[in-house]
């Protein structure tokens, strides 16, 4: 089988295909879509396939042959060429996403498959970012943790893989087939025209209030050459929606959004901020830890990825410009190298990622993120020749000649990345500022805006070259935090920033520069564009400003359902070992536990029988979520000259009714224990604490197993809200007679009673916004609309008996 097939649009016109050779291949044959184009060979490793349609999907397969025999096909090859470049034109979109970063990427595929048109714009060939830039270990504690769009990229790779015969997690990929991942899912989503050799110029942006608001309204975008350089050429792009996911928040900071940039102080709430000396092995902070913040950056690389060709061959590059031995002295031995313990992928190659000294140069890039991109290129390149060099020692110092740079990847870049790793630029802030604390606490946090899980600990590479070799520090600045990061969740608010109305943010997200540790990794940023592409489609629909669109309106469009088509089959809000996405019920489960609902379960145990304990909680939780009772703010007279109070009451419309709040505290005041609740005691319990009015007598009538009065009334009402017992029995609740079965004496499920909490939530508060009580963790959510009606008095002395309860 031809090895590393790969199929690289040049142009509007081009697509360059390459391959390895095949063992004992005569020939090769090149088909497009099916048809032979080429017959080439035996010496052939690649073909330029020329006159092609403009921004047009193709697809390609190489097959070796080998005399009589069955030809053999590297698997096929999904790649499209170019648009052309709009020079001088201003061309109209829904969404313009400004760089196809791996976040950038997953919000343009989430905003185009809900039929808006998107424009995605990119400085380099290779849409999908550093995965497919030489960031090839994943960064992921615990794989179980694995989510979101990243699950996506994940099953594409190992597909990929498959196809090869290769077996793998998907969690360790060659650049070549992160890269074949990231085109595939691109390129199989239509109504995304993607600008590949282009990037940011101007940003257009208006007023759009008295209170400092700003709304974009337009971005010029430069064309470049394949080396990086201007053409000279520019295009207009118009849209409702951006989303910024550069490095470091350009298109944001234009707009003129707030930003942070290098390191905040030490704090009560950030331990590990600003000057830090930290010792990974026995996790103390040395002598020199001042904890004074400054404006120092951690340092940046290029991830390079080395091949190994085997014993006995020489593939040492030429000495790179400033090389300096000393520079990488300190380095390990090549087989103690993190390259290779931990960077090692398929098709005997490894990740560079050394550092201190290695990869990283400290001091070099604290301005790149305000940096021109003349001057950004002049870093660029300064770090291109500073990892060369780390190779250039590995082969000559450390007599490692047979690794060198692969054949088989960055094929139109001579071998190399052409995307620095920029680990940390502008931080845009946003609606939320989580801390430190934020994330060590972060399981004693509720969070309803959450839009997916992270589990990488927080951490810093050096902001300054290590000087003293026999301290255990990295060098200043460095940290891991791997005891203070437990897996957390992901919030909503940090991605949208402040004062924008139409912009959201999914690398350069809000945060200190300690907690962004964590939200730097490949699969957050992917977590963070899904739910960016997804409120970009809410907005658009609904005529929201960004702070606008609801959390529960996004989880609701992600979570897997049978009301969301576009939905994610691997969304997590909350983790639970225990609770798949095949779970029964898991939608209002993730929805619920994000809530606080289960705050307190390591485990959830969705077929375990609900206790009375437990439903007293759950009912609590869902009590707080209804509107407060009617107040009693003054009194008067009516025409007629009768004494009438004046209440103030929350909107029903909106919040619905309150709860009976007698029913809950007589609940609470009953013995609690872990004996499991009848479905017939939940239902009366249910009912009751909600105050709903009894229902019609001819509803008991759908069931067949009710034997007394209080169980029809308390059934029959559930059934008035829509819950019966299909909810937990399916078609099984079906009688031959066509009535329902109860089972009023059976259990009902953890599962289950998420399920019925759901429904019953449904009422309790906006049907479209965020529940006010979810306006936690400093992210605003509508307040409670009230309304004040006047009531003829009331003999009682609290507040008027608005409804009648049970």
């Amino acid at each position: 089988m031809p090895g590393s097939f790969e199929a690289l649009a040049a142009s509007p016109t081009q697509i360059n295909c390459y391959w390895l050779p095949a063992k004992g291949a005569t020939g090769y044959k090149l088909l497009r879509n099916g048809q032979l184009i080429a017959q080439l060979p035996s010496t052939a490793t690649e073909y330029h396939d020329t006159n092609l349609q403009p921004n047009t999907n193709y697809t390609y397969v190489v097959e070796a042959e080998h005399g009589v025999e069955k030809p053999v096909a590297a698997p096929a090859y999904l790649e499209r060429t170019f648009p052309v470049f709009p020079a001088g034109k201003t061309l109209d979109f829904d969404v313009v996403v400004v760089q196809a970063s791996s976040g950038g990427v997953a919000a343009a595929i989430e905003a185009a498959k809900r039929g808006w048109k998107v424009a995605l714009v990119e400085p380099t060939t290779r849409p999908g970012g550093m995965p497919v830039n030489g960031l090839c270990a994943t960064d992921l504690r615990r794989p179980y943790h694995a989510c979101n769009f990243f699950v996506r990229f994940q099953e594409e790779v190992k597909k990929i893989y498959a196809a090869e015969g290769i077996e793998t997690n998907g969690l360790s990929y060659e650049p070549h087939v992160a890269l074949q991942a990231m085109k595939s899912l691109l390129f199989s989503t239509p109504n995304i025209t993607l600008y590949r050799l282009a990037t940011l110029g101007k940003v257009y942006s208006e007023p759009s209030d008295a209170e400092g608001h700003r709304k974009v309204t337009a971005v010029q975008i430069r064309e470049l050459t394949l080396d990086g350089e201007p053409t000279g050429r520019t295009a207009i792009l118009r849209a409702k929606v951006f989303i910024d996911a550069t490095d470091c928040g350009d298109l944001a900071a234009a707009a003129g959004a707030p930003f942070r940039l290098g390191r905040e102080p030490r704090t009560p709430q950030e331990p590990h901020a600003g000057v830090i000396y930290y010792d990974r092995a026995t996790d103390t902070l040395l002598p020199g830890s001042t904890g004074k913040g400054d404006k120092r950056i951690q340092s940046y690389a290029y991830l390079l990825v080395v091949k190994d060709y085997g014993p006995g061959t020489d593939h040492t590059i030429p000495k790179p410009p400033g090389y300096n031995e000393q520079d990488y002295i300190h380095t390990p031995p090549w087989k103690q190298s993190w390259a290779f313990t931990s960077g090692r992928m398929p098709g005997h190659k490894f990740e560079l990622n050394q550092h201190p000294q290695g990869n990283d140069w400290q001091g070099i890039n604290y301005r790149y993120p305000l940096d021109d991109w003349k001057q950004r290129a002049h870093i660029a390149e300064l770090y291109r020749n500073h990892v060369l060099g780390y190779l250039y020692y590995i082969q000559t110092v450390q007599g490692q000649k047979q690794l060198g740079l692969p054949d088989d990847e960055f094929r139109d870049s001579g071998g190399f990345p052409p995307l620095l790793y920029v680990r940390e630029g502008r931080r845009i802030m946003g609606q939320q500022l989580p801390t430190e604390a934020d994330i060590t606490y972060a399981r004693h946090i509720i969070r309803p805006e959450s839009i997916g899980i992270g589990d990488y600990p927080m951490d810093s590479h050096a902001v300054e070259p290590k000087r003293n070799w026999n301290r255990p520090d990295l060098g200043e600045g460095e940290f891991w935090l791997y005891r203070y990061t437990p897996w957390h969740e992901l919030p909503l608010g940090i991605i949208v920033p402040k004062r924008l109305d139409n912009v959201w943010v999914v690398i350069a997200v809000s945060s200190t520069h300690v907690s962004y540790g964590t939200y730097r990794l490949e699969l957050v940023r992917m977590a963070f564009g899904e739910a960016a592409g997804i409120g970009a489609a809410l907005s658009l629909e609904f005529h929201l400003k960004s702070r606008e669109v609801p959390a529960r309106q996004i989880q609701l469009e992600m979570l897997p359902d049978l009301t969301a088509p576009y939905s994610d089959p691997h969304a997590v809000l909350y983790y639970f070992p225990d609770v798949p996405p095949s779970c029964k019920n898991y939608m209002q489960i993730q929805y619920l536990a994000a809530r606080g609902f289960a705050n307190s379960m390591t485990y959830f145990h969705p077929d375990a029988p609900t206790t009375w304990s437990e439903l007293t909680r759950w009912l609590t939780r869902l009590a707080e979520r209804a509107a407060p009772p009617p107040k009693v703010i003054g009194e008067t007279t009516d025409s007629q000259g009768h004494p009438v109070q004046i209440v103030k009451k929350a909107f029903a419309p909106y919040m619905g009714q309150p709860v009976n709040l007698q029913a809950l505290k007589e609940l609470q005041e009953k013995p609690q224990s872990d004996l499991p609740v009848t479905r017939a005691e939940m239902a009366h319990w249910l009912v009751k604490v909600m105050g709903w009015s009894e229902a019609p007598a001819y509803l008991a009538g759908r069931y067949v197993d009710l034997t007394t009065e209080q169980e029809k009334r308390d059934v029959a009402t559930l059934y008035q809200h829509d819950i019966n017992s299909m909810m937990w029995d399916g078609y099984n609740a079906i009688r031959p007679d066509n009535k329902l079965a109860f089972q009023p004496d059976a259990p009902i499920s953890h599962a289950d009673m998420f399920a019925v909490l759901y429904v019953a939530q449904i009422g309790l508060g906006p049907l479209f916004y965020d529940n006010p009580v979810d306006g936690r963790n400093g992210r605003k959510v509508p307040p409670i609309p009230y309304e004040i009606v006047t009531v003829p008095k009331s003999n009682e002395k609290s507040a008027p008996n608005l409804r009648t309860y049970d």
